[in-house]
């Protein structure tokens, strides 16, 4: 999952990824960050594949943009945040990746920032974020806000009628300092007569 999502009504959607190595450490090889025989996906393609599952799989809304308009990919931008690289090091490392013809930020269509990046204004440019976008609708943002928003379900929202035994509207009759210690198994009904 996602580091970070940044939803911005209206405007777009960040999805940011941290990673906290060292990029010096690695090489890049098909994809693959390397470093002493351990291999990794790039943060690149992880994140990258996040904003595609997103638009493809969980947003009717974004989906359509897309499909009618190519400007309707880039509402969401993927970013990659290396903490511990600085930008002559993710340069170094992708060297061999497609860079964005006018943003030197993007790498295969990922946003890359370096701690540098975020001492300056450049980094609001480099994730697009104050371009109005008026195919990002107030429909689809609260679709995608609904869809990462952890649902709750609360206990009166059940089935209604809750039917204890007589055992259990004995145990959940409150008592002056008085303390019960239940027991029993899975789905005995412990938590009916809480």
């Amino acid at each position: 999952k996602p580091d970070i999502v940044l939803i911005r009504p209206g405007k777009g959607i960040v999805i940011l990824n941290v990673f906290s190595e060292n990029l010096d450490q690695f090489t890049l090889n098909n994809g693959m960050l390397s470093r002493g025989g351990l291999a990794i996906p790039s943060p690149l393609s992880r994140v990258y594949t996040y904003r595609t599952n997103l638009i493809e799989q969980h947003s009717t809304q974004l989906l359509k943009a897309a499909l009618v308009s190519n400007v309707g990919w880039y509402i969401v931008r993927p970013a990659i945040w290396f903490t511990n690289s600085t930008r002559e090091s993710i340069d170094s490392v992708y060297a061999g990746e497609k860079k964005d013809a006018h943003n030197p930020n993007i790498i295969s269509g990922v946003v890359t920032l370096s701690t540098e990046d975020f001492n300056n204004n450049e980094i609001l440019y480099s994730l697009d974020v104050k371009r109005t976008r008026k195919e990002f609708t107030e429909e689809a943002s609260s679709e995608i806000i609904k869809m990462l928003t952890m649902q709750w379900h609360s206990y009166n929202e059940g089935d209604g009628e809750i039917v204890l035994t007589k055992r259990q509207r004995e145990l959940a009759k409150s008592f002056d300092r008085r303390q019960i210690r239940i027991k029993g198994v899975a789905g005995s009904g412990k938590t009916q007569i809480l």
